[in-house]
């Protein structure tokens, strides 16, 4: 059960059935209201570092985040390859599931 409670009736001859209450809908989340796990991220590092990225777009790439693009780019991909006695598939497609199986 997520977000129901059980709930307790009389059923016929004084017998008692349990059953699952429905969830109550949710309101719907304005966009706005919400906060980027980036922004979090950020944040937690540098408040001033989330205010520049966040709220002034003032982003300029360094090494580190040309490397990390570099290397998020070849993840997606597809290919083989033995680097150091460890072979590396990238983009591999995931399996075709059914359920029930």
């Amino acid at each position: 059960r997520t977000a129901s409670s059980s709930v307790v009736r009389a059923g016929s001859e004084g017998s008692v059935c349990v059953g699952v209450e429905p969830a109550k809908p949710q309101p719907a989340v304005d966009p706005a209201d919400t906060i980027a796990l980036s922004a979090q991220q950020h944040w937690a590092h540098c408040p001033r570092q989330c205010g520049l990225v966040h709220l002034e777009q003032a982003f300029d790439d360094n090494l580190h985040t040309l490397r990390g693009n570099a290397l998020h780019a070849k993840v997606d991909q597809p290919g083989v390859e033995t680097a150091k006695g460890v072979r590396v598939a990238r983009a591999k497609p995931k399996p075709r599931t059914t359920w029930p199986p």
